[in-house]
């Protein structure tokens, strides 16, 4: 009961449109759809590619509302980036360098580890930012490929 009343106060608070746990009404947003996704069991693991289907689709959703604002080949780059980087995980963790979530952020400490590993939302506006609206790709070069 008490758990209940705990994701009801979480739900609430996210001000989302969820009927039930995991159903998703039409007024529900995108956000909240992952943010309860990524809580939910959306994120099976901190490797590359662990992450359902739906936190996969919800991850390639977010990259494509968020980089759209600078156009097609915007969000070419950034859907390029987002799978060579996680898979569209925003759990992966990068056992040799740390990097973390879904672009894979290395040593940026205005971005808190949870946010890196559980906030695909905030992740792809860290993106964002890092990128300078998709101007700056530079933080992502030298991975060893090309998007």
């Amino acid at each position: 009961m008490r758990r209940l009343a705990a994701m009801i106060m979480v739900l609430a608070g996210l001000g989302t449109g969820i009927a039930t746990a995991g159903t998703f009404s039409s007024s529900t947003s995108l956000h909240a759809q992952a943010r309860w996704t990524a809580l939910h069991g959306g994120i099976q693991g901190s490797c590359y590619g662990c992450a359902t289907s739906r936190m996969q689709y919800l991850s390639r959703r977010l990259v494509i509302e968020q980089f759209s604002r600078a156009g097609s080949d915007a969000v070419r780059w950034a859907l390029c980036v987002m799978g060579r980087e996680s898979g569209g995980n925003p759990g992966a963790v990068n056992s040799s360098s740390g990097a973390a979530g879904v672009f894979q952020f290395l040593g940026h400490p205005q971005y808190s580890y949870w946010m890196l590993t559980h906030g695909p939302v905030g992740q792809v506006k860290a993106a964002w930012q890092l990128s300078h609206g998709a101007q700056d790709r530079s933080p992502w070069y030298g991975g060893g490929y090309s998007c």
